[in-house]
C-alpha cells in the first residue's frame, strides 16, 4: 500500500481528472550531502517541506528540487501491487551528468564522485506530486503527494564519463533473509565491531590525525609523531616507535625514559601511567574515516600499509572521491583477518568467534 498525504486524499475524492505530476527524488550520499531531484518536468519545483533526510521526511524548508544542476536524473518503471510478496521491489535509477556540474561546494566534478562510489549504498526517497489541470506548478500548489519508494542503491549496473545507472531497491530486501542465516565455515562470520563481534570500535580508533605532504587520493601518509618522554597521552593517541605504531589504549603520562616495546601486534606495553598496545601491520582490512577536507565523512577500507623513510603510508583499496591535502585529518581502525590467532590473541575474543574453525575445507572434506 502506497502512503498518501491527507492533501492528496482529499483531492482524489473530488477529482477524476489530474493535471501535473512529477517525482521529487531525494538521494542521501554517504557523506550525509542531499541532491534533491526531480523528474517529469522541465521546471524546477519549490515544495514546502525539508525533504528527506535518510530515515525520514522531515518538516522544515521550503526544498528546492532541481531538474539539472546535478545533472538530469530518471527513473525507471516501478511496479504496483495491491498483493503482498516477501520479496523486494526494484526500479532503475539513471543520471546524466555533464563534466561540468560540479559536487556542491567543491571543484570536483560530479560525475567523478560518483564514480568512486558515493552513490552506492546511498539511500533514496522518490514521492509524486500533484497539482490542479490546466495549471503550471507554483509553491504551494501542489495537491499533496505518494511516496512512490524509499530504498537504497544496492547496484551500480554503468558508469561513464557522463551517465550512470544503478539499481535501487526498496527497503524490504533487508528483511529477505537467507535461510539458514549463515553457512558452516572456519573463518569468522561476524565484520569486526558488529553486534555478532561485540568488541566496542571507540576502544580501538583512534584520535584524529593529520595527512602529511606527499598524500594522494590512493596513498596516505600519516603524520605520526614520535613518542616523547614525560608526556600527558589520552586514550586513541597513535606514536611511532622504531617504524612501529602503537595505540594508546590507557591514558596517562609517559615515562622519564623509553622502556623496551614489545612490537607483536596486540602486545599491551606500559609506559609510565600510560599503556601502549602494538598495532604492528594492523590496519589492513581496518579503515579509514576522514574527519576534515573535502573528504569529510566518508570511509575507505585500507589495503595495505608501510613506513617510508619513517613516515607510515596507508594503501587504500580505491581512490578517494575529493582530492586529498596536507592537513585533513582521518580517523584510522584496525582490521581482522577473521582467523582464530587474530581473534584470540589480538582482540582477547575468542568467546565470540563466529566461524567454525575445526570443519575441513571442502576440497578436503571426505
Amino acid at each position: 500500500m502506497k502512503n498518501i498525504s491527507s492533501a492528496l486524499q482529499l483531492f482524489l475524492i473530488g477529482n477524476t481528472v489530474f493535471g501535473g505530476r512529477a517525482d521529487l527524488i531525494d538521494i542521501v550520499l554517504l557523506n550525509g550531502q542531499v541532491l534533491h531531484v526531480v523528474y517529469g518536468t522541465n521546471q524546477n519545483i519549490v515544495y514546502p517541506d525539508g525533504g528527506y533526510n535518510g530515515s525520514a521526511y522531515v518538516s522544515g524548508g521550503p526544498t528546492t528540487y532541481y531538474t539539472s544542476k546535478y545533472g538530469t536524473w530518471e527513473r525507471g518503471a516501478f511496479e504496483n501491487s495491491a498483493s503482498f510478496r516477501m520479496s523486494a521491489s526494484d526500479m532503475e535509477l539513471s543520471a546524466l551528468v555533464p563534466e561540468t556540474v560540479l559536487y556542491p561546494g567543491t571543484s570536483t566534478p560530479l560525475m567523478q564522485v560518483l564514480n568512486a562510489g558515493m552513490l552506492s549504498g546511498a539511500r533514496v526517497a522518490i514521492r509524486t506530486i500533484f497539482w490542479p489541470q490546466g495549471q503550471p506548478y507554483t509553491a504551494g500548489i501542489a495537491m499533496g503527494y505518494m511516496v512512490l519508494t524509499v530504498g537504497q542503491i544496492g547496484n551500480i549496473k554503468s558508469a561513464g564519463r557522463s551517465k550512470i545507472v544503478c539499481q535501487l531497491y526498496d527497503l524490504l530486501y533487508q528483511l529477505v533473509k537467507p535461510v539458514p542465516p549463515f553457512q558452516i565455515q572456519s573463518a569468522c562470520r561476524h565484520n569486526l565491531f558488529d553486534a555478532g563481534c561485540t568488541l566496542n570500535v571507540a576502544n580501538f580508533q583512534s584520535t584524529a590525525i593529520a595527512l602529511a605532504a606527499g598524500s594522494t587520493n590512493l596513498y596516505l601518509n600519516l603524520a605520526v609523531p614520535a613518542r616523547a618522554n614525560s608526556t600527558p597521552y589520552v586514550q586513541g593517541n597513535v606514536v611511532n616507535i622504531g617504524d612501529v605504531l602503537y595505540l594508546c589504549t590507557q591514558g596517562g603520562t609517559s615515562a622519564s625514559s623509553s622502556p623496551t616495546f614489545d612490537e607483536t601486534r596486540g602486545a599491551v606495553n606500559d609506559d609510565g601511567s600510560a599503556q601502549w598496545t602494538s598495532q604492528a601491520n594492523a590496519y589492513p582490512l581496518g579503515y579509514v574515516l576522514f574527519t576534515g577536507g573535502q573528504n569529510a565523512g566518508l570511509i575507505k577500507t585500507i589495503k595495505a600499509q608501510s613506513f617510508v623513510s619513517g613516515v607510515p603510508v596507508f594503501q587504500l583499496w580505491s581512490q578517494m572521491a575529493f582530492p586529498v591535502a596536507p592537513g585533513d585529518t582521518v580517523i584510522i581502525v584496525p582490521g581482522c583477518d577473521k582467523t582464530v590467532p587474530t581473534c584470540g590473541n589480538v582482540f582477547d575474543n575468542f568467546i565470540h568467534y563466529g566461524g567454525q574453525p575445526y570443519v575441513p575445507n571442502p576440497e578436503v572434506a571426505t
